[in-house]
């Protein structure tokens, strides 16, 4: 088996092919630095919630729906299994939440993004403590019938 190879062809300047194969070399190294500090845990800590989706309901009839899939970015990593704790409430206290807004005339139009995390994220500060979890949208979508 054959190693890298820098010798360009016949009438190529070797300088194209000696730019990538340092490029993938500091890549490669930069990989190999940041891997420590992934193993030991240093790096930002981020906690998947399962997509909560709620109906829309309008007039007592269901006419669409609303899915958000959330992320916790725990800032402090001692924090982490604090957190975890308490995901299922928090699940829970979300799903209420969004229920009865998909069931108010703020749901009609484009649901208000900012209005619901403000509120998801003083659910947190308030089960969690202030400062220690961000909440952040890693998808959202709103469906009509």
């Amino acid at each position: 088996m054959g190693g890298l190879v820098l010798r360009p062809k016949r009438g190529q300047k070797a300088r194209p092919r000696l730019a990538a194969a340092a490029g993938f070399l500091v890549a490669g190294l930069l990989y190999l630095a940041s891997a420590p500090a992934q193993a030991q845990g240093t790096g930002p800590l981020y906690l998947v919630l399962k997509p909560l989706v709620v109906p829309v309901l309008v007039e007592g009839k269901v006419r669409g729906k609303i899915t958000l899939a959330l992320k916790f970015h725990v800032i402090d990593r001692g924090d982490s299994k604090d957190v975890s704790k308490h995901m299922p409430k928090l699940r829970d206290s979300f799903l209420g939440y969004l229920y009865s807004y998909a069931s108010s005339s703020d749901a009609t139009g484009v649901p208000k993004l900012a209005k619901i995390l403000g509120r998801f994220q003083r659910m947190v500060d308030k089960r969690v403590g202030k400062g220690k979890v961000k909440v952040l949208v890693h998808q959202a979508l709103s469906g009509r019938r």
